[in-house]
């Protein structure tokens, strides 16, 4: 290795925390550095392209150096390390977890106790959601009335009217109330950051398969039916690299039967039907913003930013989680497809929507999803997605629901 290089890189490394180099130590791990400088040096064949390297390539084999140093350079008597924990891509397998998986939501290593301490936490969960309850408050489903908690806990920092329900936010507290039309509480919502912690393994582990999961743009939701009146949903935070497993962000709480009974529309083959009814009209459940004659300029006015926007094949698709609405609009702002999340839809099977719907015109199917397309009009398309059926799930549950004005996806893509 050249001296110039070499003095840089002692130079960086000694800017390390906690490293104490003798001259052996030193020898040994300019050694390792040297050969991979000679395979950067390999691999580039012209002077440019080394100038490129140029104090990048310092910069790597400081880097690299930096792993020597985990298991060579550090005194044995430190519990610190300079760097931070390498990240392990685990899946554990239903309760075959092993010491020191990293599986919690910084990445770092699980240890037994803790996977003890989440396991109790879900036994703890799913006893309170036998009697509608989640731990963080008192008020129970069915029972609890929105105006008593109000008068108790002041008004709501945040209130939301979605597809016949309000929910109202505590913030602080952690909360979410969600009530019907008679201010019956139907729904709790516990953001509890313990449950920040806990992994999707660790959820199979302690309740099993879930009878359905709903994929929801950047969430998962996995649906158990605890007993004839209420499910326990468990919702889930998109995986990344640095946390490849995903892990709770919430929970839900749903007594199902008090959010129908108040509903605009009636069961859920008849919400079917509206949605095809509303289809023709150039509207989606959930949305009072018609395709072709909306633009999204006016929806974020009303609405407020979008939670999320993504461009993909020349639309630009605007999420409002709270609402379960996304909205695709092209480079004019004019909205061309809505998408719907609505729970109510989430609740029908495939084989619902055959039966109430009948034939599709076509269907369509990806690696993970099948789409039946009904033509609702000359203009508009009503798209029902599902999962890809298995046999372990041969008539699975709607997805979500779009409703497309095609011709506006044609004129408006980019060239």
């Amino acid at each position: 290795m050249s001296s110039r290089l070499e003095q840089e890189t002692l130079a960086e490394i000694a800017k390390l925390p906690d490293i104490k180099l003798d001259e052996q130590r030193k020898k040994e791990m300019l050694a390792m550095i040297a050969n991979e400088e000679a395979k950067y040096r390999k691999q580039t064949h012209s002077r440019r392209q080394l100038a490129l390297v140029g104090k990048g390539l310092a910069a790597c084999v400081v880097l690299i150096g930096g792993v020597w140093f985990g298991t060579h350079l550090f005194d044995s008597g430190s519990n610190q390390s300079a760097l931070p924990p390498t990240q392990t891509n685990v899946q554990e397998t239903p309760g075959t977890g092993t010491p020191g998986t990293p599986d919690n939501a910084s990445g770092t290593a699980t240890t037994p106790g803790e996977r003890e301490s989440h396991q109790a936490l879900l036994k703890n969960i799913m006893e309170l959601a036998r009697q509608g309850k989640v731990s963080i408050t008192e008020y129970a489903l069915e029972s609890a009335v929105f105006d008593d908690i109000e008068t108790a806990l002041g008004k709501p920092d945040s209130s939301t009217y979605t597809n016949g329900l309000t929910y109202a936010g505590y913030d602080q507290r952690g909360l979410v109330f969600g009530y019907n039309k008679g201010m019956q509480v139907v729904e709790l919502r516990s953001f509890d950051s313990k449950l920040n912690a806990v992994s999707q393994s660790e959820v199979i582990q302690a309740y099993g398969q879930p009878e359905v999961i709903n994929k929801f743009v950047d969430q998962d939701i996995y649906q158990y039916k605890i007993n004839d009146k209420y499910q326990l949903k468990v919702v889930f935070t998109a995986p990344t690299l640095a946390v490849p497993e995903p892990h709770i962000d919430h929970i839900n709480v749903v007594y199902p039967r008090g959010a129908e009974n108040l509903m605009a529309y009636g069961n859920g083959a008849d919400l079917l039907q509206v949605a095809l009814d509303l289809a023709r009209e150039g509207k989606a459940i959930g949305s009072e913003y018609p395709v072709e004659h909306s633009v999204f300029d006016t929806i974020e006015a009303n609405w407020g930013k979008a939670d999320k926007t993504d461009y993909v094949n020349g639309l630009t698709y605007a999420t409002y989680d709270k609402q379960g609405i996304v909205f695709g609009f092209n480079k004019g702002m004019q909205i061309v497809e809505i998408r719907s999340y609505d729970q109510r839809l989430q609740a029908l099977t495939l084989a619902d929507v055959k039966a109430k719907l009948g034939k599709p015109g076509s269907v369509n199917t990806t690696s993970s999803e099948t789409i039946y397309v009904y033509k609702a009009t000359d203009k508009y398309q009503l798209k029902i997605v599902f999962p890809t059926p298995t046999k372990a799930q041969p008539t699975p549950h709607i997805d979500h629901v779009n409703l497309l004005y095609p011709q506006g996806t044609i004129n408006n893509m980019a060239g």
